[in-house]
């Protein structure tokens, strides 16, 4: 099936999952098959509103499959974006939204519909990944073809997030 064929719900889901099916024999985490999935975007309506969006349809649409493939609420989903592994890169967003963010993405970028949508693609991701082992507790740190030159991470972020690590790694270390 290819993004052109997607004209309902029902194929956006089976699109997605058939995509997931395929990523998964080549990456190892249910966070890289979602960041590598290709949204059909003409199954969501009005969300682009080019005064009013911040964030880039795609991005947000993985964002909120993510959440829900990995059963996270929207504080934890908004920790892990903005975590040391800086998942929010991964999905192609400028910056990592808010708890509040997300909350109001979902409750006005989203119609009924379209939660649904997203909550039953995330369902089918999920057992896809789990069918090949690739959903996991963690994180995958970044590779290094996940950064690109426009990410807007600075030298700084980085080294609070190699301190951060540090911190929690030797700290099982210290007497």
């Amino acid at each position: 099936m290819n993004c052109e064929d997607v004209e309902t719900p029902g194929n956006a889901v089976e699109y997605l999952a058939e995509q997931a099916e395929d990523l998964c024999h080549l990456h190892d985490h249910v966070t890289r098959v979602i960041a590598n999935l290709n949204i059909p975007k003409e199954v969501f309506s009005d969300y682009d509103n080019p005064d009013d969006a911040r964030f880039p349809l795609e991005g947000i649409v993985k964002l909120f499959l993510y959440k829900e493939a990995r059963g996270f609420g929207q504080q934890e989903a908004a920790r892990r974006l903005s975590g040391a592994a800086y998942v929010f890169v991964r999905f192609d967003l400028p910056r990592a939204p808010t708890q509040a963010g997300i909350s109001w993405m979902w409750r006005n970028r989203f119609d009924r519909h379209e939660r649904g949508l997203i909550k039953d693609s995330a369902k089918r991701i999920r057992e896809v990944c789990e069918e090949h082992d690739v959903v996991d507790r963690h994180e995958p740190a970044l590779e290094p073809e996940d950064i690109q030159d426009d990410t807007g991470i600075e030298e700084e972020q980085i080294m609070q997030a190699v301190q951060r690590a540090t911190d929690l790694g030797f700290e099982e270390f210290k007497d």
